[in-house]
């Protein structure tokens, strides 16, 4: 059985992750604490040994990313599980020898995925791990390599990455050759674009073999079709799926995966790149989103928070600012906390952004909004 010990500044987000925990029988709490000081004078003076630290990033005083550092020199064997509410930390985390991390809110799956990992870790030889990668595809496309040594991919040429993006898209289905052509090489003649083709499949599987990944990605080819398989690796988009094609009765198990489906999603899909191919599965995904973000709204603001619906809504608007719909859930949430002035401010904003972008003005039902709060 693992030995645990769980670090968060924040005593509701303890209480919640000590609550997931107490749901695995291969894992024991030996301490919580939302002092770090404190937690490091635990590790040294303590007679239990720990296997592994939960470890909240974002701390006053000593942050996760140093605690981290202080804990694996008291203890190098200890392994150190990151907890954020934000994905920017994923490199540094796994730069200071991090097995894992999760973000917040923590769902059930993923920590059991976590458990599992270091239960089946500590059955290997030392140094070996899960997966080494993971894929990122909302806002921009990314590959985040986690060992040896920390880094999102680069890609020998954007066609390359088009590609790599493109049988992640369409991955564990027969991709005809013609169709890749015509989808992904589409401005060349057919002999450049199949020499091109050939070429970035060969960047593709040279960059799998450095890596490692050959076995949690596999690309084949058989009767001029390739087929793309992936298998371990952690994708943000299918994570955001299981959340939204989830039963849509207010569950706390719900509403746990739909706000972690939220701080998924950091942009539309593959937003970053001008992929033709994409652009249906694009808008399904951000009708998916606007659709979670109703929930959770008529949650907040059925409860009497209008606040947390304000927080809410303002990340979201980071992703996708030219959701209108968003923008009017957002005004009256603004009104209902009484900030009229934050409410004139963000209208004044979504005025010019959309006279900016798009050429039009706000909605009636925006103005309507808007001018009853005013009233």
């Amino acid at each position: 059985m693992l030995k645990a010990l769980l670090i968060d500044d924040e005593g509701s987000a303890l209480d919640a992750l000590l609550d997931e925990m107490n749901e695995f029988d291969e894992i024991e709490v030996v301490g919580t604490f939302t002092n770090i000081n404190q937690a490091l004078q635990w590790i040294e003076e303590a007679q239990t040994r720990v296997n592994v630290v939960f470890l909240d990033i974002e701390m006053p005083g000593m942050n996760g990313l140093e605690a981290a550092e202080r804990i694996m020199e008291l203890d190098a064997s200890i392994d150190i599980v990151f907890i954020t509410a934000y994905d920017q930390y994923a490199i540094e985390a796994f730069e200071v020898n991090a097995v894992d991390y999760l973000l917040k809110p923590v769902m059930t799956e993923r920590l059991a995925k976590t458990i599992r990992g270091r239960l089946s870790s500590g059955r290997r030889a030392a140094g070996e791990r899960e997966c080494p990668c993971r894929l990122t595809c909302f806002g921009t496309f990314q590959l985040h390599i986690a060992k040896p040594a920390a880094q999102i991919v680069k890609w020998r040429t954007n066609k390359t990455k088009e590609l790599f993006a493109y049988f992640v898209h369409f991955k564990g289905e027969e991709l005809p050759k013609t169709h890749i052509i015509r989808d992904v090489f589409a401005e060349l003649d057919e002999r450049r674009a199949v020499a091109a083709l050939h070429t970035s499949v060969y960047f593709i599987r040279k960059m799998i073999r450095f890596h490692a990944l050959d076995p949690y990605m596999q690309l084949h080819y058989t009767n001029d079709c390739y087929r793309f398989a992936l298998s371990g690796v952690d994708l943000d988009v299918d994570e955001f799926r299981v959340a939204a094609d989830r039963d849509k009765t207010v569950t706390k198990e719900n509403l746990r995966l739909w706000e972690r489906a939220v701080a998924l999603y950091r942009g539309d899909y593959l937003n970053a790149h001008d992929y033709v191919w994409a652009v249906h599965e694009q808008h399904k995904l951000r009708l998916s989103f606007l659709g979670i973000l109703e929930i959770l709204y008529e949650k907040y603001i059925g409860e009497g928070m209008p606040d947390k619906a304000v927080e809410l809504l303002k990340e979201a608007e980071n992703c996708s600012p030219l959701l209108e719909k968003l923008h009017e859930m957002l005004l009256t949430a603004y009104g209902l906390t009484g900030d009229l002035d934050a409410l004139r401010s963000h209208y004044d904003r979504m005025r010019n952004l959309f006279r900016e972008e798009l050429g039009v003005a706000p909605s009636p039902s925006a103005e309507e909004i808007y001018r009853r709060w005013l009233q």
